[in-house]
This record gives C-alpha cells, sequence and structure tokens, in this order.
C-alpha cells in the first residue's frame, strides 16, 4: 500500500478483526493488504456474478424464441393432421425428430406413431 492512500477509521466487530488478523499473519500480509485484496476480490465475484446473470437472461430469450417457433412448428403440423388426417413428408419428420429428442432429453424411449 502507497503512502498516499486514502485513509479513514474503520468500526469493526472483535471476532471479525481477529479473523483478519489471523488471515493476515498465516498469508504474511498487513491488516491493510488483507483487507483491500479481499475487498478486491468482493467486487470481481460480484461482476462475475453480474456477468453470469446477463449471459443467463440471454440464453433463456433464445430458449424461449427457438421453442416459440417449434411451438408454431407443432402447431401447423397438429392442424394438418386435424384437417387431412396426415402429415406432409416434412412435418412428419420433424415431429419425429424432435420427439426422439425430447425422449433422449427425458431418458424414456416409448413408441411412436411415428415409429
Amino acid at each position: 500500500m502507497a503512502r498516499e492512500d486514502l485513509h479513514f477509521r474503520l468500526r469493526i466487530p472483535d471476532d471479525l478483526k481477529a479473523q483478519i488478523e489471523q488471515r493476515a499473519n498465516a498469508s504474511g500480509k498487513s491488516i491493510t493488504a488483507e483487507i483491500v485484496e479481499r475487498l478486491r476480490h468482493s467486487f470481481e465475484k460480484e461482476a462475475h456474478f453480474i456477468k453470469l446473470v446477463e449471459d443467463t437472461r440471454e440464453q433463456l430469450d433464445t430458449l424461449k424464441t427457438t421453442q416459440s417457433f417449434f411451438v408454431g412448428i407443432w402447431e401447423d403440423a397438429l392442424k394438418e393432421l386435424r384437417n387431412t388426417g396426415s402429415l406432409s413428408e416434412e412435418n412428419r419428420k420433424f415431429v419425429t425428430e424432435m420427439t426422439a429428442m425430447m425422449r433422449k432429453s427425458v431418458g424414456e424411449r416409448k413408441p411412436s406413431i411415428f415409429d
């Protein structure tokens, strides 16, 4: 720590001060260096967590869009099946592939009307 760094008084509980002193002594650092390192680490963890949340939100948005797309195709296939009593080769292939993917994701294999 540079001598021109900001100085200020800090009140902390005795048990926390003892923990900081113990960790500082164990790592060969000053109490100030230990506190600064822990504060920096907490901000880094927070930034990492915020990025993780943002990435997860983006992935969920992508999944929602994909889900909407597939639901639309399923609905079209069901309408076709209701109206004509059969499926076009394109819709039949889609339904068969999606059924297989869903079964694989839940670990079961039951016969399908399309098998």
